[in-house]
Formats: structure tokens, C-alpha cells, sequence
């Protein structure tokens, strides 16, 4: 084989792997190389999502990317370096721990880059979905809106050490959804929305740094249990100096001068830990 027949040999395999059609020169050669390593990284991502995700038709998340965690083993498999889904994750039915002790930071970052989206308007049950990310600060919009199940979101967020950013919680507003544990360890929340009916306890007794917006919001969905059989039956929890920093802005709740009244003529119990 002459050189010139070998040169045409590599271009052509070059073309092959990248897809491309133009004649290539000695120096686009070169370049090459780089170009098919790039090719077949991008193949290797997208054969495993394809697989993983069924081709964007998986709906069973079930422990979808939960990765066994010990404090004798804390490695994590899923990382900002390789959770880079190539499909939407939308789970269907039962999605606990889902997420579950995952290593990644901006799951909201990360899924706008990849170009996808979070759709959990289907789930019936997240419970533990995000528990044990430790290094977890940011998640996207979180729906269960449809949820017929009271206990849909129980430990949601359990020990979320380092979660600073909830875009929004949807709730329904026919179910008493249980907060149980929901932002248990969520020491560093900041910023957090709730759409829907809080008709249960609800505690944010470990955060102290929670945004004034924040409580509005959660307060704003606090069910109205006056002249009921459950007046006072729940408590909603929150650190006493964030509290203060809400009633500091002197503002006038729907109800009552104060937001601790405001509070009280919904028939609920306040706690200032």
C-alpha cells in the first residue's frame, strides 16, 4: 500500500467515526484524532443513556440512581462528572429513593444544561427520593400535585446537609400530605416555595439561615382549621431568629397584626426552636 493509498485509509476511518465527508488534509488529520476520541466519548455517553434510560421510555425509578452509602464507604457513583442524563426523567407510579445518597451538587444546573427536565407529576410515592445527597444544593421543581398518597413525600430531603435551593414543592390541596422528615438535616436551606395545602406539621427546626420569602410561602399554605374539631391539632416549626427576621419587617400578615398571630387564628401551633 503506497503512503498516499495509507493517508486516504486514515482519513477515511477518521470521516467514519466522526461523520464527516470533506477531504482532509495532513494537518486536519492531526486534528482528527482529537475529533474521533470526542466522537467516541459522545457515543459511549449516549449508548449507556440510551440504555439506562430505555431510549427516554423508562418510567420505573425506583431506586433509579440510588447508590449504596456507608460512612465506611462514602464514594458516590453519581457525580457532576457523569450524571448527564440524555433523556427526561420522568417516573411513573412508586420513585423512592430515587435519588438516594447520590454525590452530585446542582441537580437544577445539571438538568437545565443537559437540556432535559425532572417530571414528577406522575410519581405516587417519593419518599427518601433525595435522602443522604449530602452534597446536594440545588433541585428543581418538585410536583406531586396528583398524588392521591398521603405519605407521598415523607424524608424527601433527609439529611440534605448542604441543600440551599428548593425552586418549588407542589402539594395537593385534597390531601393531607405528611411532612414527616421531609427537610430533616437541612441545615443550610435557604430558599424554598410550597404550591398547594400544608395540613399537617411541618418543622424547619435545623434551619436557620431560611429566607423571609421562604416562611411567606409556607405560611401562605397553612390549611385554615378555624371553627373545626382540628383547631391546634398541628404545629408548623421554625428557628427562632429566622422568625424574628419576619416579624421584623413589620409587614401585616392576611390575619392578625403579627405572623405569630396570623398564625394562631389559622388554629395552628407555633414553635420557635
Amino acid at each position: 500500500m503506497s503512503v498516499n493509498e495509507k493517508m486516504t485509509a486514515i482519513a477515511d476511518n477518521i470521516r467514519d467515526k466522526t461523520g464527516g465527508t470533506e477531504i482532509l488534509t495532513l494537518d486536519e488529520m492531526a486534528n482528527g484524532i482529537n475529533e474521533v476520541y470526542e466522537a467516541g466519548k459522545r457515543k459511549e455517553w449516549s449508548d449507556f443513556w440510551d440504555a439506562y434510560q430505555n431510549y427516554g421510555q423508562r418510567d420505573n425509578y425506583r431506586y433509579g440512581f440510588y447508590f449504596f452509602y456507608s460512612s465506611t464507604d462514602p464514594e458516590h457513583f453519581w457525580t457532576d462528572e457523569n450524571f448527564k442524563p440524555k433523556y427526561d426523567i420522568k417516573p411513573n407510579n412508586i420513585a423512592e429513593h430515587m435519588f438516594d445518597a447520590c454525590g452530585f451538587t446542582d441537580l437544577k444546573g445539571i438538568l437545565e444544561k443537559q437540556g432535559v427536565v425532572l417530571d414528577t407529576s406522575s410519581a405516587t410515592n417519593l419518599q427518601y427520593a433525595f435522602a443522604n445527597c449530602t452534597y446536594l444544593t440545588r433541585v428543581p421543581v418538585i410536583d406531586v400535585s396528583k398524588s392521591k398518597n398521603a405519605n407521598v413525600i415523607q424524608y424527601l430531603f433527609q439529611f440534605c446537609n448542604s441543600l440551599e435551593y428548593v425552586e418549588k414543592l407542589i402539594i395537593p390541596s385534597t390531601v393531607d400530605t405528611s411532612f414527616f422528615s421531609v427537610f430533616n438535616g437541612c441545615y443550610k436551606l435557604k430558599e424554598v416555595r410550597i404550591e398547594g395545602v400544608i395540613a399537617t406539621s411541618i418543622s424547619f427546626t435545623g434551619t436557620k439561615y431560611l429566607s423571609v420569602e421562604s416562611m411567606k410561602s409556607v405560611i401562605s399554605c397553612l390549611k385554615n382549621y378555624a371553627g373545626t374539631t382540628k383547631e391546634h391539632t398541628y404545629t408548623v416549626t421554625f428557628k427562632a431568629v429566622v422568625f424574628e427576621a419576619l416579624e421584623a419587617l413589620g409587614e401585616t400578615p392576611p390575619s392578625g397584626n403579627t405572623w405569630a398571630e396570623h398564625i394562631d387564628n389559622l388554629k395552628w401551633n407555633l414553635t420557635l426552636s
